[in-house]
């Protein structure tokens, strides 16, 4: 085995490979999508809070592209949860699913506006979230989209 490749699908693939309505499928492709691209920028973002010197609680200022990035991003999550909140057919919202990604949203919102909540455990939080909401998620899709 040694020197092998692992394969495995996109996150939005697998998703999808997990039975989720195809409905929803380009909702779940923009959350997909904003958390590749969030996990790419957090470094950057860690970094000039932790430049700017400022202590947990305090504001700073954020660069414009940084904070401008982060705001799109906010906002393709609020419109990928306006589709899942609204079901079709005799599905329900996913609303533990909706609550994180929404949650996610107002991180991104906040760390925009140079909040910093604490040096670290706002970013672990945003994370988690997008974990949490991913997982939420599949256990929608599993249960018949209820």
């Amino acid at each position: 085995m040694a020197g092998k490749t692992l394969q495995t699908p996109s996150l939005a693939i697998g998703i999808r490979d997990a039975g989720l309505d195809p409905l929803y499928q380009p909702a779940v492709n923009v959350l997909a999508k904003t958390w590749m691209d969030i996990r790419s920028f957090l470094p950057e973002y860690e970094k000039q809070r932790r430049v700017s010197g400022v202590r947990d609680g305090g504001t700073f200022v954020l660069g414009p592209s940084l904070r401008d990035q982060m705001l799109r991003y906010a906002d393709s999550i609020d419109a990928a949860c306006h589709v899942l909140e609204y079901p079709h057919a005799n599905h329900t919202a996913p609303k533990s699913t909706l609550g994180k990604f929404s949650g996610c949203s107002d991180s991104l919102r906040r760390f925009a506006g140079g909040h910093a909540d604490s040096n670290d455990y706002d970013t672990f939080l945003l994370q988690k979230g997008f974990g949490h909401g991913f997982t939420y998620l599949l256990i929608w899709i599993k249960a018949g989209h209820r």
